[in-house]
């Protein structure tokens, strides 16, 4: 099984995580560097959203890979 996000759905996760943030009180300075980072950084195309869908893509396999080895380390008894 592959599960991989296109950018578009790191962009939507990314989005969702800045406005539960957003909705926490913060100084009004804290807000605004948050949301200019997000219209900076969560842009389509943009460098940081690249590496964010590759990291995520790379814990994904990381972490189906370790889950499919203990299965197969998994006696039969149990």
């Amino acid at each position: 099984m592959k599960v991989e996000f296109a950018q578009e759905e790191a962009q939507a996760l990314a989005q969702f995580v800045l406005d539960q943030v957003l909705a926490l009180p913060l100084s009004r300075a804290d807000a605004a560097a948050l949301r200019r980072f997000g219209a900076d950084e969560l842009r389509p195309g943009s460098a940081t959203l690249l590496t964010l869908a590759e990291r995520i893509n790379a814990d994904l396999q990381r972490t189906h890979d370790a889950a499919h080895t203990r299965e197969i380390m998994k006696p039969d008894w149990l």
